[in-house]
């Protein structure tokens, strides 16, 4: 399985998220690693289990931001 860049964003209520898309076979989950910048608070979200190709997308709670992400 080949997998591309990260691709961060933006939604409208201003949630950071991010998605990445594998080619290939096999299954994955993005997993992102998330920095409450108002407490301090740093947590790990997962995106949604797929199948190869296919694109796996995550997101962090309101008022946090990406620090690092995975590939489960």
């Amino acid at each position: 399985m080949t997998c591309g860049g990260l691709k961060e964003m933006v939604g409208s209520g201003g949630h950071h998220g991010a998605s990445i898309t594998c080619l290939g076979s096999g299954s994955f989950t993005l997993t992102i690693d998330c920095y409450q910048t108002s407490t301090g608070y740093r947590y790990r979200h997962y995106g949604n289990r797929t199948s190869a190709p296919g694109t796996s997308t995550a997101w962090c709670d309101l008022g946090a931001t990406i620090e690092g992400y995975g590939i489960l």
